[in-house]
């Protein structure tokens, strides 16, 4: 009789016990996660625009200057040396035969600092590195002296500008 309690006690114990245990065993196992990040630039032209608006063809009207506002925005990755170039001819056309040159600059174009037109002279495209799309406001100007002999009309030219990093 004291075996069929004793077995009994255990068999009672046993169940008890797996009644507060859900989990026998517990196994685990590693899993490798892994990226490589490329550095990168990018452009957002959406909407940009150098636009001059009317302008009276006589040498005394002055030169003509514009910007492009926020509409032009570059992003660049964090450790690059981006540049900035535009190997488009500046020049506005008529549709038909008269053209009208400009100048492209990252600054006011005051004086001599036309946006280089090659990859080999770029310019230095300083903006923050981190990922997100920085303006870069380009900047346009006429002189007075290419648009006072043209006839009347509309000009227009797209440019295409280029960012190397």
């Amino acid at each position: 009789m004291s075996k069929r309690i004793l077995i009994s006690a255990l068999a009672a114990a046993g169940l008890a016990s797996m009644a507060f245990s859900s989990h026998a065993a517990t196994v685990g196992g590693s899993v490798d996660v892994q990226t490589t990040l490329t550095a990168a630039c990018e452009i957002s032209a959406s909407g940009a625009a150098i636009d001059f608006g009317s302008v009276v063809a006589l040498a005394s009207s002055g030169n003509k200057a514009a910007n492009s506002g926020s509409g032009f925005q570059v992003a660049c990755s964090t450790g690059l040396s981006p540049t900035i170039y535009s190997a488009t001819t500046r020049e506005m056309d008529d549709g038909a035969t008269h053209t009208l040159a400009f100048n492209l600059c990252l600054s006011a174009c005051t004086g001599s600092n036309d946006l280089a037109s090659a990859a080999l002279s770029a310019d230095t495209l300083s903006i923050t590195q981190n990922g997100s799309l920085q303006t870069v406001a380009l900047h346009g100007r006429i002189l007075a002296a290419n648009f006072k002999a043209l006839p009347a009309g509309s000009y227009a030219k797209t440019v295409t500008v280029n960012v190397d990093y």
